[in-house]
């Protein structure tokens, strides 16, 4: 999963425009309480510096502190948590503590996690994204050539936020599993082409609401994919 080392720095930019908006932070039913949301800011910004997690933990922490950050708006406002947040990225240091920093960033982001899936209904969480996934599904070429398409719709995802974060997820978990399956089959060498390919391709469009149905559509064939194989 080396390719997906280069999204961390797209998500601090992600996280600043996630909740420069009362729209977006909206698209979470639970607020978070400040003392968490630091903690799992603290975490994710220990691991963007020390590197001291797994490629797999770094990439979780950062969907975790991405929608952690939009349910702290949610509930604390934008300007505390963004005073916070650059508090807490300013007195960032790599030291004996670092990686216990991530790690406790990582737990309290899947407790997030846990404490969303318990007070959302599956009805509430995916009834409007995942139910309105387009039917058509891509088609067209070998399995590497479909992730690729729906790596580029994972990427999208990272910067467009279309998602709710559940949804989110379960996009990020598909793709690694897809990818674990898929080195096995043609090689890393291979992958790290394919999501390069895909990263690149989703780095030069904007967020609109094409790119919305082809997040919707990626989501829905790697979903597929993944049952198949």
């Amino acid at each position: 999963m080396n390719a997906f080392k280069s999204m961390a720095g797209g998500v601090g930019l992600a996280l600043v425009l996630l909740s420069a908006t009362v729209e977006k932070a909206g698209s979470s039913p639970v607020g978070l309480d400040i003392a968490t949301f630091e903690t799992i800011t603290a975490g994710f910004f220990a691991e963007q510096k020390c590197r001291k997690l797994s490629s797999t933990e770094r990439e979780e922490l950062a969907t975790h502190a991405a929608f952690a950050e939009t349910a702290a708006v949610k509930l604390n406002g934008a300007s505390s948590v963004m005073a916070a947040r650059r508090r807490i990225k300013n007195n960032t240091q790599c030291n004996n503590g670092a990686r216990s920093k991530a790690m406790a960033g990582l737990k309290a982001g899947r407790d997030f996690e846990q404490l969303f899936v318990d007070k959302t209904k599956t009805k509430q969480r995916s009834g409007r994204n995942v139910r309105s996934r387009p039917k058509k599904q891509q088609s067209a070429g070998d399995p590497l050539t479909r992730y690729t398409v729906q790596a580029r719709a994972y990427y999208l995802q990272r910067r467009c936020r279309h998602l709710v974060y559940a949804d989110d997820l379960a996009f990020w978990k598909m793709i690694k599993a897809r990818h674990k399956q898929l080195v096995r089959r043609h090689g890393s060498r291979s992958m790290s082409i394919a999501q390069r390919k895909a990263r690149l391709s989703a780095e030069r469009v904007r967020c609109n609401s094409r790119t919305k149905k082809q997040v919707l559509a990626g989501l829905n064939g790697i979903s597929r994919d993944t049952r198949r194989y």
